[in-house]
């Protein structure tokens, strides 16, 4: 899937901290063209590597988002449309859903570390369903950026992919950690802030290094910190979503 570029509206933007810094987005699991045996829940998980460079001092963070969504295929017959089919799950993470609510007393939730790790599932309705492919879509999008010369209007960089992956009940396969931290993740989106600038149009926007070069295997994962923390995001409650 190709990139795409679109131009967003325009405000202000406050300066990052620790500049220059490269940030990067991974898939950790599931991999493309797996198949695994259908559980729920069953786990979505994203690392963001260089998180810090997303926040800054109290309520400002980049204008940054990742969305996925889940879709079981084959189609559906439906009463209304004659096609549909599954809504297996979707989800939107950004640090400005991380603010807190006293968004002048330094609330934000910045990461301890430089991996920034999210933790999804798949709705219920997987397990009663008759789907066992599954397109997972994911996007990202970067507001405000402007090229290295800063001659042209701030734009918001955007990325769109996404993987195919199987679930069958009568396979043995479940989620191996331990393959899955020793593994190369799947890059999603990366991006390295150079600078804070102005362009010749009077906006101020993030200056983005004209090459972008991801380092799929450079995301290190402990496999059985993974697992615990996988399993302890499963566990959380969660609400029964059986509807198509």
């Amino acid at each position: 899937m190709g990139m795409n570029f679109a131009v967003a509206a325009l405000e202000s933007f406050p300066p990052l901290r620790r500049l220059p810094g490269d940030v990067e987005v991974d898939l950790v699991f599931p991999k493309a063209n797996e198949t695994y045996k259908l559980i729920w829940p069953f786990p979505i998980i994203y690392a963001t590597r260089n998180a810090s460079q997303l926040w800054q001092e109290n309520y400002e963070v980049a204008h940054f988002s990742v969305s996925w969504q889940v879709s079981g295929f084959p189609y559906q017959e439906s009463t209304w449309t004659g096609q549909k089919h599954l809504h297996a799950g979707s989800g939107v993470w950004s640090p400005l859903n991380e603010l807190g609510t006293n968004h002048y007393g330094d609330q934000t939730v910045r990461p301890d570390d430089d991996v920034h790790m999210r933790f999804e599932t798949l709705n219920t309705n997987i397990i009663n369903g008759t789907e066992r492919m599954f397109r997972l879509d994911h996007s990202t999008s970067l507001k405000f950026a402007c090229p290295p010369n800063g001659t042209v209007a701030a734009k918001d960089v955007s990325t769109c992919e996404q993987i195919v992956f199987y679930l069958d009940p009568e396979s043995t396969r479940l989620p191996g950690f331990a393959s899955v931290a020793s593994s190369c993740s799947l890059p999603v989106t990366n991006f390295g802030f150079t600078d804070i600038t102005w362009t010749n149009y009077g906006e101020r926007c993030m200056k983005i290094a004209p090459t972008r070069h991801s380092d799929p295997c450079g995301l290190k994962l402990d496999a059985e910190d993974l697992a615990n923390r996988t399993q302890a995001a499963m566990l959380e409650p969660r609400p029964v979503l059986g509807g198509r």
